[in-house]
Order: structure tokens, then sequence, then C-alpha cells
């Protein structure tokens, strides 16, 4: 479904927001879904009128599975280059593992044997991404602490792709992403005020709907409401 002009989310993605970008010649994907998804981006990529061929980057906003879990398999048949934060390129290319959920037990005990029980291909990027770094008119905005490398794309005054820097509900609430889920709670702090002052209309998280219209007004009052709570 194309949500603006040039940004598509691939629909039959589950658990996790895939976006498809098209501007000019330049075609790219944010985010893979979790493994053996690759056919469903592809079959979205030919149904939109292009080809596999076509597609110029493979962006994961952060390594964790659901997010990365087929980028491997989608290079392999587009060629098209994975790029990564450099701080969590060492989790994609497997010299480090996936972060586990933290939260209680027993819940924490099966959400961790799932994980470990995926089947993930692991790929060394071909491009190492850092704060103020550019793909096409998209800048990146390093936002670490559900990761170390999380980061989101941003183009001043249209758009940003947040990611899991937040998340929103069903009828795109924002709120903090989840603590069970994230490595320095500090840092999600410090990177939802970095989002809250940028400036954009849309804003396009990795989990929930998306806000269509005044999402950075609509970001700031959530931060400022959690900061105003201490919930941050």
């Amino acid at each position: 479904m194309e949500i603006m002009p040039g940004i598509h989310r691939v629909d039959s993605i589950k658990l996790v927001n895939c976006y498809l970008g098209i501007e000019d010649d330049l075609m790219f994907i944010v985010d893979t879904g979790m493994p053996k998804n690759a056919k469903n981006i592809l079959d979205y990529i030919i149904k939109s009128g292009k080809k596999p061929s076509d597609l110029k980057y493979i962006i994961i906003t952060h390594a964790d599975i659901d997010h990365a879990g087929c980028a491997a398999e989608l290079k392999q048949v587009t060629g098209a280059k994975i790029a990564i934060h450099k701080l969590d390129a060492p989790i994609l290319s497997g010299k480090e593992e996936f972060k586990l959920y933290s939260g209680p037990q027993p819940l924490r005990y099966f959400a961790n044997h799932f994980l470990r029980s995926l089947t993930f291909t692991p790929i060394t990027p071909d491009i190492l991404l850092e704060q103020g770094a550019s793909i096409g008119s998209w800048k990146i905005v390093h936002t670490p602490g559900h990761t170390h490398g999380s980061m989101c794309l941003f183009q001043k005054g249209r758009c940003l792709i947040a990611g899991d820097a937040l998340r929103t509900s069903l009828r795109g609430k924002p709120r903090p992403i989840s603590r069970r889920i994230c490595l320095d709670l500090a840092e999600v702090r410090k990177s939802l005020f970095t989002i809250s002052n940028l400036e954009y209309q849309v804003l396009l998280p990795g989990h929930g709907a998306p806000i269509m219209a005044n999402a950075s007004e609509i970001v700031r009052k959530m931060v400022i409401s959690y900061e105003n709570k201490g919930k941050l």
C-alpha cells in the first residue's frame, strides 16, 4: 500500500513494518521482517511495476531479527547493498548474538527460546552508516537505546521512518518502546528527545500505524507527557 508519495508499506509482512521507497532511479527497502519474508517483498516490488534488480539498498534500522530476518536472502536475489549503523553491524554479520527479551518469567523463557529457534543467515553489510550520513534524500539519525546502533531515516519537514525508536498503537498514538526490549534506557530517553526536536509531518514506525499529519508535534507532546509523569 502506498502510504505517501514514494513510500509504500509491504502489507504482507507481519509483526513489523517493512517500507519500500521509490524516488527517481533510487529504490530501497527499510527493514525486511522475519526470516522467510523475502518472497513477500519481491512479490510486492513486482506488483509495484518494478523489477527485483531495481532494488539498490536494503536499509536495516537496527539488528533485531524481526527487522533484519531475511536481509541475506533479499540481497542474494536482488544484488542490493545492505546498509546498517556501524554499531549493529557485528550482530547482522553473526559476530555477536541478537539481544534477548528481559521481561518476567515464564514469558522470558518462551520468548527467548523462540528467538533462538529461528534460522537466521548472517550477512556482512556493504555500507556502515553513522549519524548524518545520507541515502538519497534521507538523512540518518542515530537513535541508540533499543540497540546500540538503532537509527531513523529523516526527510526534513516531511517524514521520519522511526524504526524502534518509538512505537505507535493501531490508531497511530505514539508511545515509548517497551523497556523490556531495550539495552540502555538512558539512551532511549535521549533518542526520544532527539526525534521530538526534528520537524516532520509523517511518522512511519517500525511497529504500529503511521501518523500522517503533524507527527513531530504529536511526538513532542507524548515525550513531554511521559517526562512529566516520570516515565522516561
